[in-house]
């Protein structure tokens, strides 16, 4: 029972097995490494984004703003009334 788990500690692997072991590891760290970027980008555009949010309601803001100093410094107009309808006889 002993000598079991010792021939299979002096097993060696072949060569292949070790290089596709090796490639594995490496494509595993490369995509690790590409989603950290992409995660990365991501939070960036979004950080963009959002400041370009709050921009763009800054600009809302004031326009409304003028928009109701427009409409208190003047009184309403009337609406204009439509041409009369010619009925077909």
């Amino acid at each position: 029972m002993d000598e079991f788990p010792k021939k299979l500690r002096d097993r060696k692997l072949p060569v292949w097995v070790g290089i596709l072991l090796f490639l594995l590891v490496a494509t595993l760290m490369i995509a690790r490494q590409m989603d950290k970027a992409a995660g990365h980008r991501q939070q960036e555009l979004v950080q963009k984004l959002q400041e370009e949010i709050k921009t763009l309601n800054q600009k809302l803001q004031d326009k409304y703003s003028e928009l109701e100093k427009l409409r208190s410094g003047h009184p309403p107009t009337p609406a204009t009334p439509l041409p009369p309808s010619n009925p077909k006889t």
